[in-house]
């Protein structure tokens, strides 16, 4: 990532995170931290992750809890089920290396902007993925299901925390307030296993992953409470059935694997794309963390190199140029109503410091993990100085170009309609309107009424006679003709290719 050479953006706070609801997807998707520290709950399992380290989620996998500390950066992106065909079931745990993060980043990216004439996930990049979450990982020992109900779990936790804990299970037991056969029947009836052998699958479970990534053997033993290294090797052996030294060999294969996946050429993994022509509802502002980006308008060209944000204004026709390697993403947006047109398309340079707090942002904005108590005006720092100023000093004055741009697409309406309601004559409104859009309002209503059926596409319960009405259209056919001369396919053939899902889906 590169450093920017002027001004920085005032970094956000980053507040503690939650998601509080259950959700399933029916794909696959990966979770994991840039920096800070996160708790999931996911599959009847507690994952404590730290900073690059990664949960692979498989379709129909419950995610019951999810929370960061203050100052994390966590994120999400949902992955094909197809693509991954031979995955195990289960959740897996990984640390990832600095260049697969950002390769992940991308993907998010392209997840929240999905209409890239590219693919989203390649084959490169879904061997890149197998392999970092699947290879070289065979006998490492998955931990014990977490049990439900609140004292079993706070006992648990408390042994996630620390396998080697040395207290018994009357201990344990009077900790919670409970007897110890009643304890004990708690686990046995909500894990299959009574707390001593819980805790045995718990610490065997642990012995693995450390001796994987090749700490001392008689260190293991230490920190996990056994005799000596004697006592861990038969209490691994009689639980998994195999030996300490495989799982070393494993750790072996493991390093080179990790070799291999730090010195990712991101340059070849992510091509060139570029992003279908657009007109905003809302003010959009985008960040280029890698790379370099065009921003190609009607009648001119911003350059975005690496640490540079841009703000797409609403009702401004655009498309994106990506060159490879380029990792770029929305990180929030403005209403409407806020004074803003193509006159205020300038990069607005970063520092690479400032780069967690951009994708905060983003995380916060576009997907169910949100802080609490919730951030009020966190893009406000993004806003160029002279727009800030024309906010203060806007009012409640009405402004015609911001109706136009927020007015109901299914209503069909010319310049001169919208002239005669603010009282205005027709080329006063056609050159105030231009000069803020930079299209003529005919080419314009065509452009928006395709980016928002587009958006409509995106949808698989949406029929396309049912998008073609709220855009305006008086019968499908014409809609098809008029989308299929600006998009290059028919509406069916979009909604397949860019069908899209929420970065969380909500179990009510």
């Amino acid at each position: 990532m590169a450093q920017a050479s002027e001004t920085s953006v005032v970094a956000t706070a980053m507040p503690g995170c939650c998601l509080g609801t259950v959700t399933v997807h029916s794909e696959h998707h990966v979770f994991w931290v840039v920096q800070g520290a996160a708790t999931v709950l996911a599959d009847g399992r507690v994952f404590h992750l730290g900073a690059l380290d990664a949960l692979w989620l498989p379709g129909g996998a419950a995610v019951d809890h999810v929370s960061t500390d203050p100052g994390t950066v966590a994120l999400t992106v949902l992955l094909p089920a197809a693509d991954f065909p031979d995955t195990v079931d289960g959740v897996v745990h990984r640390k990832i290396s600095p260049e697969l993060s950002i390769l992940l980043v991308h993907l998010f990216g392209r997840w929240l902007m999905p209409a890239w004439d590219g693919e989203k996930l390649t084959d490169g990049m879904a061997t890149v993925l197998r392999e970092a979450f699947f290879g070289g990982r065979a006998g490492i020992v998955d931990q014990p299901r977490m049990p439900v109900s609140t004292a079993a779990v706070m006992v648990a936790r408390k042994l996630f925390s620390d396998p080697g804990d040395p207290r018994s299970r009357e201990q344990w037991a009077v900790d919670v307030g409970l007897s110890e056969r009643h304890l004990t029947r708690l686990f046995r009836t909500e894990t299959g296993l009574s707390l001593s052998s819980w805790r045995s699958a718990l610490r065997v479970a642990a012995a693995a992953e450390q001796v994987a990534s090749g700490k001392p053997i008689g260190q293991i033993a230490h920190d996990l409470g056994y005799s000596g290294t004697a006592a861990l090797s038969h209490a691994f052996r009689r639980q998994t059935g195999t030996t300490l030294s495989e799982v070393c060999r494993v750790g072996e294969r493991t390093a080179v694997l990790q070799e291999k996946l730090n010195s990712l050429d991101l340059d070849l993994l992510i091509p060139a794309d570029r992003l279908r022509p657009n007109i905003n509802e809302s003010h959009v502002c985008i960040g280029v963390l890698r790379g370099s980006c065009r921003a190609v308008l009607r009648g001119r060209q911003i350059d975005l190199p690496a640490g540079n944000l841009l703000w797409l204004p609403a009702g401004v026709w655009h498309q994106l140029e990506a060159a490879p390697g380029t990792v770029l993403l929305p990180v929030g947006a403005l209403s409407v109503t806020f004074p803003m047109d193509r006159r205020n398309m300038e990069p607005i340079p970063v520092a690479e410091t400032d780069y967690p707090s951009l994708l905060y942002r983003a995380c916060v904005n576009y997907t169910r993990l949100k802080p609490y108590p919730m951030i009020e005006g966190v893009m406000d720092d993004l806003i160029p100085q002279v727009v800030r100023l024309r906010a203060a000093h806007a009012g409640k004055r009405r402004n015609p170009v911001t109706e136009i741009i927020t007015g109901d697409l299914s209503v069909q309406r010319t310049l001169r309609d919208w002239a005669e309601q603010f009282g205005m004559r027709t080329e006063v409104l056609s050159r105030l309107f231009e000069a803020a859009t930079g299209q003529p309002y005919r080419d314009w209503i065509v452009d928006r009424r395709m980016t928002v059926a587009r958006r409509l596409l995106e949808n698989p319960d949406r029929q396309v006679a049912e998008v073609a009405s709220a855009v305006g259209y008086g019968s499908s056919a014409a809609f098809v003709r008029a989308f299929k001369d600006r998009v290059g396919m028919t509406p069916g053939s979009y909604q397949r290719r860019y069908r899209k899902r929420e970065i969380f889906e909500v179990v009510e």
